[in-house]
Order: structure tokens, then sequence, then C-alpha cells
């Protein structure tokens, strides 16, 4: 299983690194876990963030007329209908 591991390594301010502790006391949770925890949220986020703007301009484009095809759904269908 630790094939599948990476080692993260970065500087941290004195301060964060000291707050950062402080709220994984507060939780309950080891540094590890909790930067796990904080990692996976934060990608989800960002993916978030990124499907919010994608639906925001194709309403715009749908409202203006200007509907652009981003490829054909047939490449995922296995069978015809």
């Amino acid at each position: 299983m630790k094939e599948d591991l990476v080692r993260m390594s970065f500087d941290v301010p004195r301060k964060r690194h000291e707050l950062l502790k402080l709220d994984c006391m507060k939780t309950g949770m080891s540094l590890k876990d909790y930067m796990n925890a904080l990692i996976l949220r934060e990608i989800k986020k960002i993916d978030e963030k990124k499907l919010q703007e994608e639906l925001r301009i194709s309403i715009q484009q749908a409202k203006e007329g200007k509907i652009v095809s981003r490829g054909s759904f047939a490449e995922y269908v296995d069978d015809e209908i």
C-alpha cells in the first residue's frame, strides 16, 4: 500500500502552523488526517466552482442563442436506439 503514497513537503509560516495545530486539537484529528480532509474538501470546492462557471456560460449562451456543441454524445453510447 505504501506504493500508492507520495510525501509532500512545504514551508508554512510559524503562526499558520500554530493555528493549524490548534485546529487539529479542537477537532481531535491528527495533522495527517486533518490535511487529507482539507485537501479533498478544497479539491471538491474547486471542481464545483468550475462546473458552476461552465453551467453559467452554457445558460448565457443558450439565452443568447449561441449554443456551442462540445461534441457528440454518440461516443458515450454503447448501442444506438
